[in-house]
Order: structure tokens, then C-alpha cells, then sequence
């Protein structure tokens, strides 16, 4: 599709209720394809592959990559597809996406769902320290390349339990996902849609009104933190802790996340 100037990969597939799926940082469509197989008679699917990744176009202007811009080339994809409201799934990076949207398009969201997702720093020195860090990051993508940036990112101890519970087919496709990017659209990524990049959102997030789901996995003690933090301040939500799970409970607890999901979807349709 292109949207705002950008070409952009999007699956569009299923049937029923509209739900939108915004996956994380080296991650693309093809995150949810399990999802969308098990529940496309059930549901239809709106699944960009986000700025920077996948088959999606990866400029080189940083400042398109920043979260407001991305917002509005999702709303641009609604629009273009003549949907009105979704379901909002959004993963890691995605969630922070996802967070956005709620909060400057809320009459377009019939329910939010954040999977070990961040509202952001508090503090500017905390901010800068962060920032710093995707800097490092971004850096080491354009010197090293990006396999090499790869092997190092699998590594990272917030993946460990993922790492220790994938079989290797899955272990396979995950590896091919991420080295399906350009390397300068991941470094764009972490420099404007990174952690320390995002605006603030936890005082903001009483803002929000309707039906919101926060998930997070048990042996992911950070997120967990932050996600009891978000339900506190979100009036209408839930957060459910995933017992053997870490950072990515979509594919540690596959058929957990999988049943929590849809039954808050279900929900909130009341059926």
C-alpha cells in the first residue's frame, strides 16, 4: 500500500471483526502469521510491517520514523482500507506504537492489547542515558552489518528464555524474520522509535477509556513492573502475568496468549 509516501507492506486476510497487529523491533508481518492462520475465519486481520522493517520502505530521513509519524501512516492504512475501528494488538516496539495511537486516535480503538510494552522514562537524565544506548546500537548496525548485529541481538539476556524454549524450526524462521531488514531501517528505528526516543506516556495513560489488556510474562520481572504500573493508571483494563513465560509470550505461550487474547476480544463484543 502506499501510504503517505511510503510503500508498506501490509497483510490484510480473514473475516469478522477487525484487529490491527503491530509487532516489535526486528520483527515484521510475519510475526503473527501463526495467529492469523489459527483465526482468520474468526477475525479480520490488518498486519503492517512497521517503517524500517520487513518488506516496508526504510527512508532514510530519520524523523519519519518517529512514533506520531508512524501513527499516522497507520491511521492513513484504515482509512485506505475504509475501517472504521480495530482492535489494537501491539507487541514490544509495537505496544509503544500502540499506546500512541490510543492516545491521539481513541474513537478509532474498540479495545487495546499491549504485550510487554514500555510507557516510556520519567526522567530526562534517564531519557538521555537510554538514548545513548539505542545510539550504540544504531551505530554498531552501520559499522558491523546486519547479521552481525543479529548474533548479537539474540543473545541479549531479555530474550533468554525464548531462546531456551524455541525448537529449531521455529528457532529458523525466527532468525529469517529478522535479517529480512535494511540495515539502515532498524538504526533509524532505535534512534526515533526507541525507548529513550518515546515520549512519556505513563501520565497520560488515565487518558484512555477503552477496554485495554496488558500482558506480561512472569520471568520478564521488568515488564511486569511497568505493565501493574499501566493497569493502575488505565481506568477500564486488566493486566494478566503469563506463568513460564519472558519477554515474547506470543511465541513462548503460544496457545496461552492465543486463548487470553481472543477471549478479551470476545469480550469486549460481548459474545
Amino acid at each position: 500500500m502506499r501510504i503517505n509516501g511510503l510503500n508498506y507492506d501490509v497483510l490484510v486476510d480473514g473475516q469478522g471483526e477487525p484487529i490491527m497487529m503491530l509487532h516489535g523491533f526486528t520483527g515484521s508481518l510475519h510475526t503473527w502469521r501463526r495467529f492469523v492462520t489459527c483465526y482468520k475465519n474468526n477475525f479480520k486481520f490488518i498486519i503492517p510491517s512497521i517503517i524500517g522493517h520487513g518488506k516496508t520502505d526504510a527512508p532514510l530521513e530519520n524523523n519519519r520514523y518517529k512514533i506520531e509519524s508512524v501513527v499516522s501512516d497507520l491511521v492513513e492504512i484504515l482509512n485506505q482500507l475504509k475501517i472504521e475501528k480495530v482492535h489494537l494488538v501491539g507487541y514490544s516496539m509495537g505496544g509503544r506504537v500502540a499506546i500512541a495511537f490510543a492516545l491521539k486516535y481513541p474513537n478509532r480503538l474498540k479495545s487495546l492489547i499491549l504485550e510487554s510494552a514500555s510507557s516510556g522514562i520519567s526522567t530526562k537524565k534517564e531519557q538521555l542515558k537510554r538514548q545513548e544506548s539505542d545510539e550504540k546500537l544504531a551505530t554498531r548496525i552501520e559499522q558491523e552489518g546486519l547479521e552481525a548485529f543479529i548474533d548479537y541481538w539474540e543473545k541479549v539476556p531479555l530474550f533468554e528464555p525464548l531462546e531456551s524454549m524455541l525448537r529449531f524450526p521455529d528457532k529458523l524462521r525466527l532468525r529469517t524474520e529478522r535479517m529480512s531488514h535494511k540495515s539502515n531501517g532498524l538504526s533509524s528505528s532505535l534512534r526515533m522509535m526507541g525507548t529513550g526516543s518515546q515520549p512519556y506516556y505513563m501520565d497520560k495513560l488515565n487518558r484512555i477509556n477503552i477496554p485495554t489488556l496488558i500482558l506480561t510474562g512472569e520471568k520478564d520481572e521488568k515488564f511486569c513492573r511497568i505493565g501493574g504500573e499501566m493497569c493502575d493508571k488505565i481506568k477500564n483494563s486488566e493486566h494478566v502475568v503469563v506463568k513460564n513465560s519472558g519477554h515474547v509470550i506470543h511465541l513462548e505461550q503460544p496457545e496461552k496468549f492465543d486463548r487470553i487474547v481472543v477471549d478479551f476480544i470476545m469480550k469486549v463484543e460481548g459474545k
